[in-house]
Formats: C-alpha cells, sequence, structure tokens
C-alpha cells in the first residue's frame, strides 16, 4: 500500500505543475496571437483591402486575377470590361499599395485555395512565410466577419 500512496502523492503533486505549465505555454501563445498590435493592424489592412475587393467586383462583375493583383484596386486595370470600373477603390492609400505590419506584401490569390469560388487574401504573418503559429499565424480575410 505505501508505494501506491506515495505514486499518488506524486501524481497529486506533479499535475498542477504541469496544468500550470501547460497554461502558461497556451496563454503566452494566445497573447501574441490574439492581441499583438502588428496582427490588430494586419486583421484591419486585411478587412479594408477585401472591402474594396468586394466593391470591385460589384462594379465589373468579378475580382481582379491574381496577375492584376491589388494594384487593380488603385489603378485602372487594362481588361476590357474596366469602363465600370469605379476605382481607386483605396483613395486613402495615393496609390499606393500597403505592406503588412511585418514590411510583406499581403498575397492575393484569385481564385483563391482556400476559397475557390472567390479569393484569398492574407498576411504571412511575422516570419513572412504561409502558415505558423503564434505571432507567425497567418491573417486571413474573412467575408464573413468571423
Amino acid at each position: 500500500m505505501p508505494r501506491t500512496e506515495g505514486r499518488i502523492a506524486r501524481l497529486v503533486l506533479l499535475l498542477p505543475a504541469a496544468a500550470c505549465v501547460l497554461s502558461l505555454g497556451l496563454l503566452t501563445d494566445c497573447g501574441e496571437t490574439l492581441s499583438s498590435p502588428e496582427r490588430k493592424a494586419a486583421q484591419t489592412a486585411v478587412e479594408l483591402l477585401g472591402s474594396a475587393l468586394i466593391q470591385f467586383s460589384m462594379d465589373l462583375g468579378r475580382y481582379p486575377t491574381t496577375q492584376e493583383g491589388l494594384n487593380a484596386l488603385v489603378e485602372k486595370p487594362q481588361a476590357e470590361d474596366s469602363s465600370r470600373w469605379g476605382g481607386p477603390y483605396l483613395r486613402q492609400l495615393r496609390q499606393r499599395l500597403p505592406l503588412d505590419p511585418w514590411g510583406s506584401p499581403y498575397v492575393y490569390l484569385c481564385p483563391g485555395i482556400r476559397n475557390p469560388k472567390g479569393f484569398d487574401l492574407f498576411s504571412c504573418g511575422a516570419d513572412g512565410k504561409e502558415g505558423g503559429k503564434g505571432k507567425n499565424q497567418d491573417v486571413y480575410f474573412s467575408p464573413s466577419g468571423r
């Protein structure tokens, strides 16, 4: 019986310590992911760009191609249907597209990989590479606002 009691006592001591270490790690990671000023700025920018892309689509009946890119929001595309172009859609940018808070261009794909019937728009996060966790997690535009 003493061996079992010793194991239980060690388990009782180790479980709270392990829980503390895990929760501290998760809180640190989530804190960087959800609340850093850079991530908030990137989310605001992708929402602004995404709204401009939707307005572009309402005017021309399509999204800019990947080749036209986000530049189609500030400069009239050369496509034949560009007579309906109502831009610039980002007047406040003065014909300049923003970089994300980490100095990289936003990624725009149409059709998208995540959204093949629409577009993908995102920042690659602090590391400038797709994917990642914490501060390196990508920041995506979500048309539904989620």
